[in-house]
């Protein structure tokens, strides 16, 4: 082979025997650097070899991981948007907020009217026209 001659005529011993291992370290796929590599060869490094393995374990895995996510977005999936709307819901009168707080939030009828009355004051309330309608006045003299 060319590339055994070529060699033998840069390193000293017996090249081509199955105990003596040589790295050629290139960077380019150029004659430039393919023969400087050839003048500069070096006896593998274990580290580095380890550090070649786990990159191309690397590579391989992104690859199929990318691969599959490229498939994923390929697919075209037709999503149809519909505008759902919800009816307010009822206002609760104060016995009936007790009871929906106690019997879903585990709340005791002291614990609801103090959130009630928290809410009311920050604004996040308002009292209900409904109450108003049935007899309560709309303002009190004082």
């Amino acid at each position: 082979m060319y590339s055994d001659v070529f060699v033998q005529a840069y390193m000293k011993g017996d090249v081509c025997s199955p105990q003596v291992t040589y790295r050629a370290r290139f960077s380019a796929i150029t004659e430039k650097d393919i023969k400087a590599a050839m003048l500069s060869l070096v006896r593998p490094n274990e580290n580095e070899s380890r550090s070649v393995d786990a990159r191309q374990e690397l590579d391989y895995v992104l690859g199929v991981r990318l691969l599959g996510f490229k498939q994923i977005l390929s697919r075209v999936i037709a999503v149809q948007a519909k505008e759902k709307i919800k009816a307010r819901p009822t206002a609760l009168n104060t016995v009936e907020l007790m009871r929906v707080a106690s019997a879903g939030l585990g709340m005791s009828p002291h614990q609801a009217m103090q959130v009630a009355e928290r809410l009311y004051t920050q604004g996040a309330l308002s009292a209900s026209n409904k109450a108003r309608r049935n007899g309560a006045p709309k303002y009190v003299r004082l």
